[in-house]
């Protein structure tokens, strides 16, 4: 490690402990949100998202105990932050479709957040020269852009079967003034 480079350094080591904190937050978050959910298709996205955040749980380590990185001093995050609202908007839901589609907008802030974090520390691990750190946060970055576009996907979707149904609703409601 080059002198003029330490500070870098250790930004780098903060911001990966950062993500690892915050993947670890949300190994633990995201069990809850998948029991509230009635949505086989959001169930499936959240199981794929546990398996993303275990791998990154894995790599982050390995990084963490290679570079003698230390403990946070606040384990607070973004994730505590967006979860504390999420289970806060979720009280409010009163149908099915409320709760997936706060779970799912929930989910979308945390996913964008992460990808963010993710490239930053992926872009100052390439300028230290760290190809096997900014390979691991690029490959953590290509999965939360996975999970964004499911999401992204299952958000356009719920869109549209909503709309069909009130369409439908509305219908009926037409019909039954008729007779």
């Amino acid at each position: 490690m080059k002198k003029n480079n330490q500070g870098w350094e250790q930004l780098l080591f903060y911001d990966i402990r950062r993500l690892e904190a915050s993947e670890e937050e949300m190994k633990l978050l995201l069990p809850d949100l998948m029991n509230k959910t009635r949505s086989l298709r959001l169930m499936t996205i959240i199981q794929k998202y546990i398996i993303f955040i275990d791998e990154s749980i894995n790599k982050l380590n390995t990084l963490i105990k290679e570079g003698g990185i230390g403990v946070l001093l606040h384990i607070n995050s973004t994730v505590t932050t967006l979860w504390r609202d999420t289970k806060e908007k979720l009280h409010y839901c009163n149908s099915e479709f409320e709760t997936d589609h706060c779970i799912v907008t929930s989910l979308l802030q945390m996913t964008a957040i992460k990808i963010y974090q993710c490239q930053q520390a992926a872009l100052l691990s390439e300028k230290l020269g760290h190809t096997a750190i900014k390979n691991v946060l690029q490959n953590m970055a290509e999965n939360e852009q996975r999970i964004l576009k499911w999401l992204t996907e299952l958000q356009e979707k719920e869109k549209i079967e909503q709309e069909e149904s009130s369409s439908g609703y509305t219908l009926l409601r037409q019909a039954y003034w008729i007779l």
